[in-house]
C-alpha cells in the first residue's frame, strides 16, 4: 500500500479501537441490555447511524 492507503488503514484501526473502548469490548450481542447501558452515548449514536440500533 502507498502512504495514503497506510494512513487510511491506520485511521480506521484507530477509530475501531476507540469504538470498541466506548462499547466496553467487542460487540457480540446487540440484545445485551447491560452492554447498551454501559455504552457511551457517542457509540450508541454511531450504532444508530449504522442502523444497528433504533
Amino acid at each position: 500500500p502507498d502512504d495514503d492507503d497506510a494512513a487510511a488503514i491506520g485511521a480506521v484501526e484507530s477509530a475501531l479501537t476507540v469504538f470498541e473502548s466506548e462499547i466496553d469490548g467487542e460487540w457480540d450481542d446487540l440484545d445485551d441490555e447491560d452492554v447498551l447501558e454501559d455504552m457511551g452515548d457517542e457509540a450508541k449514536d454511531r450504532l444508530q447511524d449504522l442502523g444497528y440500533l433504533e
